[in-house]
Formats: structure tokens, sequence, C-alpha cells
């Protein structure tokens, strides 16, 4: 019994530590053979209906954040960088991305210039334009893989 709660314990942190998130993992091994124009359409990743996506910088605060997503004072806590899926005003998905306040971390996702030389708490997308070409790109001496949106 205290073996199988020990093996238990050790799976539950091992996974809670995980730097990769369901979203992130897929794009990263769909780009991985091919880290010079890899296509990445969040209308096939995420099937299921929504009408926007707004990525959200790393510690941006929840009234910031609300007032991009358009459903009134939704969050209230400080987000971490995240993609929202919104219906409307209700958050279909969302999507926790790996990142650190201080520096990039290896193999993160950058949307355009944010989180690079772009300062904005938030970037929206409509559905339509939800397409880009991910690069695999070194800062810092780190690998991160960078999302140009190749819109429509």
């Amino acid at each position: 019994m205290r073996t199988s709660f020990v093996v238990a314990t050790l799976v539950v942190a091992i996974l809670g530590c995980s730097r990769d998130f369901g979203l992130e993992r897929t794009i990263k091994q769909r780009c991985k053979p091919a880290p010079l124009g890899c296509p990445v359409v969040f209308d096939e990743l995420v099937p299921s209906r929504w009408d926007r996506m707004v990525v959200v910088r790393y510690q941006t605060d929840g009234q910031t954040v609300s007032e991009a997503l358009g459903c009134g004072a939704c969050l209230s806590e400080l987000v971490d960088k995240s993609i929202f899926f919104m219906d409307g005003e209700r958050i279909a998905r969302r999507e926790r991305l790996s990142s650190e306040l201080e520096h990039l971390v290896e193999d993160e996702l950058v949307f355009g210039t944010l989180d690079l030389t772009d300062t904005s708490p938030t970037i929206a997308y409509d559905r339509e334009r939800a397409h880009f070409v991910a690069t695999r790109e070194t800062r810092d001496s780190v690998h991160v893989w960078r999302l140009t949106n190749a819109g429509r």
C-alpha cells in the first residue's frame, strides 16, 4: 500500500513538472522534422467550436486578459503564457504554454515578435487568420519556435 502511494506521488510529481503541454507538444512534434518552415493551422489543431484565438504573455493581469477576451471580468488572477480559444464571449479552451518571466525557455513557442521585442500583453487572431509558419531559431543561446502569421 505504502509503495503504491509513493509511486503514484512520484508519477504526479514528474507529470506536474513537465514543460510540454498538449497543443504545444503537438506543434513541436509536427515541426521537428521541418524546422525551417512548418505550417501550423490552429483550425486543424483545435477543431472544436471557436471564433478567435488570443495569445497572452506570461504574467499578464486578469483584467487586461478579460478585456482582450471580451468576457467581462472572467479572470481576476495573473495569467501565465496561454492561448485562449474563444467562442463569442465564452472561453472554449485554454492552453497553457511553457515560459518564464526572466528569459526564454528551451523550445518555447513565440508568436511573431511577442516576447522578443513586442511588449503587448495580448495578441488576437480570428479563426481564418490563425495560420502560422513555425521556424526554429536560436535566441540568447536558447532554441525557440517562432510562429509567424501566414494569414489567408
